[in-house]
């Protein structure tokens, strides 16, 4: 069975990077992704209380139309489906309140989007080993 990680970003470019990226640190994982905060809404909502997540691994950015990445996370901490799920916020922001804004949030981690395929390979490595996934 293969890892299943929910992308919660407008970038559909990021999301086929992040794919390849997974996939040359050594775990392919099935992306699914929901490009708006609405949408991701959406499907955390369906995700039922009573059962395990669907997903391995949460990465939201931190921007997102209709609802961001703060208030997505804040949900889904309030969530007990959401404890052992890794939620990590990612973001090319360079606002520092950002930071501070997420750690209110309680992500598992809170990462740079990278500028360049080698970082996002390094990410995709940082998240594998988050998921407690195996990365070579």
């Amino acid at each position: 069975m293969t890892p299943k990680l929910l992308f919660i970003d407008d970038s559909r470019p990021d999301a086929m990077l992040l794919h390849l990226a997974l996939i040359e640190a050594g775990q392919a994982m099935d992306i699914v992704q929901a490009d708006d905060g609405d949408r991701a809404r959406a499907f955390l909502q369906a995700i039922p209380d009573g059962g395990p997540s669907p997903y391995h691994l949460i990465v939201i950015d931190v921007n997102l139309p209709r609802v961001d990445g703060f208030e997505l996370l804040r949900g889904m901490r309030a969530r007990r489906v959401f404890d052992v799920v890794p939620i990590i916020m990612m973001t090319a922001s360079l606002n520092p309140q950002h930071r501070v804004l997420a750690e209110a949030c309680k992500p598992t981690a809170f990462l740079a989007k990278p500028d360049h395929y080698p970082g996002m390979v390094e990410i995709a490595r940082t998240l594998l080993n988050h998921a407690g996934l195996p990365a070579p």
